[in-house]
């Protein structure tokens, strides 16, 4: 069997996976995507072709021979986008790293290095398989030589595949002829003249009849057609010189090195590290376990300790309460200044940046909500030390006081699993000591906690006695010297359930608590996940194992009941929780440097207990009405199915684009058809034109949305009702760019109000017996912020009078008196101020209100004029947003927008309309997270059986007791319109209910 050799262009697949790809940034802000899309192709190939050679060629800045016969070569090309050309150098490190030849050479393209590598290859008996996105390669294809010519589309890649008898069967030529061809009619993009007047078209037909231009113009006089005749005759020179530019040099004087190409391992030790950095986590599961461990900065080391026994976990935990916090070098870290303060409750003061005790927490639990016994195990890391503590629930064996507490986890690693010994620690043992280190850091944070008998009463609560001895002895009798305690986790709400924290009557303290994935969260809004190997990376420039590689397909609860399962996860934690002790004071810095620690202290934090809470207390829901309330979406879903096949005279699949799109514009013969390559649109906005003007279209957008709504919430919410009759679906306070909570499993934000139909599903949530549900949503947040933040007098003074916004905009922009404003022109008026604030254009506008680019672009500037301050503040949140790379709310969040330097046109004007958005809309996320704060905290300091149980968007609702029906309208009433201090104040709606429709 031939050997193969696969070749690729790496210039060319670069430029194809950019402009294929997202725009993609790692946590330092550098330029990724091509490089990832350019990886994708590569393994694809890979995968495919198993090849024994591989060489990656590339252009290099110099001129080529080309250049010197023809100055103009490639003349019209576009300056490469910085974007792109900063991922050059970095994708031949990675290539480096990945031990994968490279070839270029000055005064010569790549394409000409590909040829002769390809011939070459050919000449050895070598299958060869050349990856390019230029076709102009196609020259070089044989029965040996196959030309792939990917094409990525929003991340999906496709690869058409050319031998010399798909050159004919596609291109109607040979290969050879196929450059003859290329000569004849010219290339603009390479800025290759060609022959005027000769088209792709006739330059076929010529070589299809004469071969080569040679044979062009042996057969001149053939050539009877005047113009033809007359171009080929004059443009001789130009023909001649085309073929010349546009022939692949398959001869180049390049040394061949087939022992440097041979492909070898290309997940090696440096790549595993290159990937981590750049942030390419999905594509670290192709690397073996060995790799990953020898690439891993690993605290595995004789300050790890494996702790199976109360004894040990005892002493331990006195030593972790008295370690100093101090950075690698034994100092205590600088933190910047900054910060400000917010308009929320009590909760949240700013901890001390004094010397003191900083331990991390790395929980190892199964991801199942609510369960008892999910705590598996735990890593702690303080002072240098890091120990696993093995947590074994259902365990009823006995411990042993008596086994080795120091048993380093390298030794572990090495000791067959059936040799160690498995006396483990209980559960509620742990439990326990969690909720002792936690409150020794609440207390220590307020400067509460000193002498000996404190700190040993917090240690040693409910334990034993010999362990109390432990702990006394362990902490010395010097106890006056404990610092300050502090404790760093990651991802807090979720862990809550272990720490026992409980009963705020006095607002959410959890001060001693860094929680390093909101705090990562607020540094860089813009990543879709964090996670420690991130913080570890990013932070202090080490790599450690993910739980994604770590677990691949498995739980926690599997791979500890493996063979040497248990070892792997203690390292695991270990490292975790030795990268956010050593990463705590980096992240607290930076927080306090870009002014928002107080706004970690005093908003997110608070909130991390507040989602908890509502997550675990959930809201009910009526399975056998949301069953009926299926069954009637299913009703009229049929009627609507039965009426649009006899409006179209036949039957078809109305949930096909394809088949709909025929029926539409075909058939029906509507106005308005855009073809594209898989038939007609038929987009919500192609439709919702038509609709107001024929029934048939307003029917089918009925059944779409209908039908979307049966399956994603009729149908979908079932699935998520919990034994206890109550969906518990899960807040994110860390995915939006913006700050906004979003809500997932199921997704609550989305709960339909468009139509009557969709808000009736409202009905099926309801309070549990004898409460009721009271409502409360703010009224036009974000207009009432934008007239704050701008301080536009026209808009400040209308609200202040108490003014319909609408109606009075409408009244202006339409030059009408207000008492005339109908209901349409308040509806266009309201999609112009709300248009506004998200930095509309009057493309935008028009498509909205149905009204053209003109009368829309006029609209805006009347808006404008109308309210100078608006357009004055707009502006100048774009130029400081340029400026400083960021936007910022009032509360000091800020929203970073490398769009605004990006060299692609429509994304600066992408950046430009979050740079206004962003300021306005982040300060509603913020002022609902105060609101939700300042009435989850009176509700429980009042002592009240009513509880918050949902927010989507700028609504809360609570599950209120009989009886405490106007209290918690107070409550809400005066903690959302305290929530911030504006120049206009902020407005509530008020409601109750039997159900959420009934509130709402």
């Amino acid at each position: 069997m031939s050997e193969k050799l696969v070749l690729i262009d790496g210039h060319s697949i670069l430029n194809r996976a950019f402009y294929g790809m997202p725009d993609l940034t790692n946590a330092a802000g550098i330029h990724t995507g091509a490089v990832y899309g350019f990886l994708n192709i590569l393994f694809r190939i890979m995968d495919e072709e198993k090849p024994d050679y591989l060489t990656v060629a590339f252009d290099t800045h110099a001129p080529t021979f080309r250049h010197e016969v023809y100055a103009d070569y490639k003349g019209t090309r576009h300056a490469m986008p910085d974007e792109l050309r900063e991922q050059v150098p970095l994708m031949k490190k990675v290539l480096g790293a990945m031990g994968i030849r490279i070839v270029e050479q000055a005064g010569l393209e790549a394409d000409d290095l590909l040829g002769t590598l390809a011939k070459k290859g050919e000449q050895a008996g070598m299958q060869v398989r050349l990856v390019s996105g230029d076709r102009d390669l196609l020259q070089i294809a044989s029965d040996n030589i196959q030309i792939r010519i990917p094409k990525t589309k929003k991340g999906q890649t496709t690869i058409e595949n050319y031998f010399a008898g798909d050159v004919l069967e596609t291109m109607l030529v040979t290969p050879e002829e196929f450059i003859q061809v290329k000569a004849l009619q010219g290339d603009s993009s390479d800025n290759i003249p060609g022959v005027p007047k000769v088209g792709p078209k006739t330059a076929t037909e010529l070589v299809q009849k004469y071969h080569s231009v040679a044979g062009v113009y042996e057969h001149l006089g053939e050539i009877t057609r005047k113009s033809l005749h007359d171009t080929l005759e004059q443009n001789r020179a130009l023909a001649d010189l085309s073929l010349f530019l546009v022939t692949i040099k398959t001869d180049c004087d390049i040394p061949v090195d087939w022992d440097a190409a041979h492909v070898g391992n290309f997940y090696t030790k440096e790549a595993f590290e290159l990937y981590t950095e750049l942030g390419f986590k999905n594509l670290l599961r192709r690397f073996s376990e060995s790799t990953a461990k020898e690439a891993v900065s690993s605290p595995v080391s004789e300050n790890v300790r494996i702790i199976r026994n109360n004894a040990a976990l005892d002493k331990a935990f006195a030593e972790w309460a008295q370690t100093p916090m101090t950075d690698e070098k034994g100092q205590t870290p600088k933190a910047g200044e900054g910060g400000q303060t917010l308009m929320a409750g009590e909760g949240g003061q700013t901890l001390s940046t004094s010397p003191s005790t900083l331990t991390a927490v790395y929980l190892i639990y199964d991801k199942d909500f609510g369960l008892p016994d999910t705590l598996l195990g735990a890593a702690v890391a303080a002072g240098g030390k890091t120990y696993y503590v093995s947590v074994q629930p259902d365990s009823d064996e006995a411990t042993s006081a008596d086994e080795p507490a120091d048993e380093p986890v390298a030794d572990a690693l090495s000791a067959a699993a059936g040799a160690m010994k498995k006396e483990v620690i209980r559960q509620e043992d742990f439990v326990r000591k969690l909720r002792a280190l936690r409150t020794a850091a609440a207390l220590a944070a307020d400067g509460e906690i000193s002498p000996c008998a404190d700190a040993k009463e917090l240690l040693c609560a409910n334990a034993e006695e010999s362990s109390c001895a432990d702990a006394e002895e362990s902490l010395g009798a010097d106890a006056n010297q404990l610092p300050s305690s502090r404790i760093a986790v990651f991802g807090i709400k979720e862990q809550y359930r272990f720490w026992g924290i409980q009963d705020f009557d006095q607002g959410i303290r959890l001060d001693g608590i860094l929680d390093l994935l909101v705090a990562a969260y607020l540094i860089n809004p813009l990543k879709s996940d964090y996670a420690p190997e991130d913080v570890a990376s990013e932070y202090l420039g080490q790599t450690i194992i993910g739980e994604k590689q770590l677990l691949e397909k498995k739980t926690f609860r599997q791979l500890l009941n493996e063979a040497g399962g248990e070892e792997k996860v203690a390292s695991f934690a270990c490292a975790a929780a030795d990268a956010l002790r050593k990463a705590a004071p980096l992240l607290e810095a930076k927080l306090r440097e870009q002014g928002m620690w107080n706004l970690y202290c005093s908003m997110e934090r608070p909130l991390t207990y507040i989602l908890y809470d509502m997550e675990r207390i959930g809201v009910k829901v009526l399975p056998e009405k949301l069953q009926a309330y299926s069954d009637r979406l299913t009703g009229r879903i049929e009627e609507l199915e039965k009426s649009i096949h006899e409006q179209a005279g036949s039957d078809f699949n109305i949930s096909s684009p394809k088949q709909l799109g025929e029926i539409l514009f075909e058939q029906m013969h509507l106005p308005g058809g855009k073809k594209t390559k898989t038939g007609y649109s038929t987009a919500a906005d192609v439709l919702e034109k038509l609709a107001p003007e024929y029934p048939f279209v307003a029917d089918v957008l009925e059944y779409r949305g209908l039908s979307k709504l049966k399956s994603t919430y009729a149908d979908g919410l079932a699935a998520f009702i919990a034994d206890d009759s109550r969906i518990h679906t899960t807040f994110h306070q860390t995915i939006t760019a913006t700050g906004r909570i979003s809500s997932t499993d199921p997704n609550l934000q989305n709960i339909p109000m468009r139509t009557e139909l969709g808000r009736e599903i409202r009905k099926v949530f309801v309070p549990s017996d004898g409460y009721c549900f009271t409502d409360a949503d703010y009224s036009q947040i974000e207009l009432r912020i934008l007239a704050h933040m701008s301080g536009d007098e026209s808009l400040i003074e209308a609200y202040q009078g108490g003014k319909d916004i609408h109606r009075m905009t409408a009244a202006k922009v339409f030059n009408i008196p207000f008492d005339e404003v109908t209901p349409l022109q308040r509806r266009n008026a309201k999609a112009v101020n709300f248009g506004i604030v998200y930095g509309i254009s009057s493309f935008g506008l028009s498509q909205n209100i149905s009204i053209s680019r003109k009368e829309a672009a006029e609209y805006i500037e009347q808006y404008f004029h109308m309210f100078p301050g608006i357009r004055r503040f707009l502006d100048e949140q774009v130029s400081e947003a340029k400026k400083n790379g960021y936007s910022t709310t009032l509360f000091g969040r800020r929203r970073p927008i490398p769009e605004l330097k990006n060299s692609n046109f429509m994304q600066r004007q992408f950046g430009e309309r979050v740079a206004m958005n962003a300021p306005i809309q982040g300060t509603g996320a913020d002022i609902m997270k105060i609101a939700m704060i300042r009435v989850w905290e009176e509700l429980h300091r009042r002592k009240m059986k009513s509880r918050l149980i949902l927010q989507i968007h700028d609504e809360l609702l609570i599950e209120t007791a009989a009886g405490e029906e106007e209290q918690v309208e107070s409550v809400l009433r005066e903690g959302m319109m305290g929530a911030a201090k504006l120049k206009v104040e902020l407005e509530v709606d008020c409601h109750t209910g039997s159900d959420w429709y009934e509130a709402k």
